[in-house]
C-alpha cells in the first residue's frame, strides 16, 4: 500500500519495503552502490531535479533516507522526512520494480501522485512488466487510458464480488459491450461510460 506516513520511519535492517513502505530508508541502505545508482538514474527521469540518493546510518543503527534536489540557483539535502507523498511512492514503486521479487502488487498506483507523473510510471511498469509480474489495482479511469489499447484487452480485469458474496475475476474486455466501446474509446473511458453490473453478467 506504500503509506507515505510510514515510509517517513526511520528504521533498522531490512532487506524489503515492508507491505506499507515502513521499510524504505534500511532497505535502500542494503542495496549495492550499483543499485542505488540505477534506482537514483531512474527516479530523475521522473524529478529531473533528483541528484544524490543516499542512506545514513544515525545512533543505534537506525538508517535515514538522503536526497539531495539541485535547482537553477541553489540545492537541498532532504530526508524521507521532507519528501512529499509523490516522491516518496514513485522513489518506493521504482525501488520494489528494480528488486528480487518476481511479483509486486501495488495498490491504489495514483494516490499522492501528481497527474502528470501518472501516464510515465504506467509506461514505467508496463516496461517492467517484461521482466516480472507487476500487478496494479485503481479505481481511477485516468491511470487505464494510459493503457494502450491492446495491453488493456489483455491485462485489464475486473475484480468484483457476485450474489453469493465470492470474490470473481474476469478480463474486463472480454464482455462484447467494452469489447466492442475500445478503440473509439479509451479504456478508462469504456470503465466510465459502461455499468459494472453489465460487465459482471457478461451482457452485450
Amino acid at each position: 500500500t506504500l503509506t507515505p506516513e510510514r515510509m517517513r520511519r526511520r528504521t533498522k535492517a531490512a532487506t524489503d519495503l515492508g507491505h506499507g513502505g515502513e521499510n524504505l530508508s534500511a532497505y535502500l541502505a542494503s542495496l549495492t552502490q550499483t543499485q542505488r545508482d540505477h534506482l537514483q538514474q531512474d527516479l530523475k527521469e521522473f524529478f529531473p531535479t533528483v541528484g544524490r540518493l543516499q542512506t545514513q546510518t544515525l545512533k543505534a543503527g537506525w538508517k535515514q533516507l538522503k536526497l539531495t534536489e539541485n535547482f537553477e540557483h541553489n540545492s537541498g539535502e532532504f530526508t524521507n522526512r521532507d519528501l512529499n507523498d509523490g516522491m516518496l511512492r514513485v522513489l518506493a514503486i521504482l525501488a520494489e520494480c528494480n528488486g528480487s521479487d518476481r511479483i509486486c502488487l501495488f495498490d491504489e498506483i495514483e494516490n499522492g501522485i501528481h497527474p502528470e507523473l501518472a501516464g510515465q510510471l504506467v509506461r514505467y511498469l508496463i516496461e517492467k512488466s517484461k521482466e516480472k509480474q507487476i500487478i496494479v489495482t485503481t479505481h481511477n479511469p485516468m491511470i487505464l487510458n494510459y493503457i494502450p489499447d491492446e495491453q488493456a484487452r489483455k491485462s485489464v480485469h475486473l475484480v468484483y464480488k457476485d450474489g453469493n458474496g465470492a470474490t470473481q475475476t474476469r478480463l474486463y474486455f472480454d464482455s462484447k459491450i467494452t469489447s466492442d466501446k475500445l478503440g473509439p474509446l479509451g479504456a478508462g473511458e469504456v470503465y466510465v461510460d459502461t455499468p459494472l453490473a453489465q460487465v459482471e453478467c457478461g451482457e452485450s
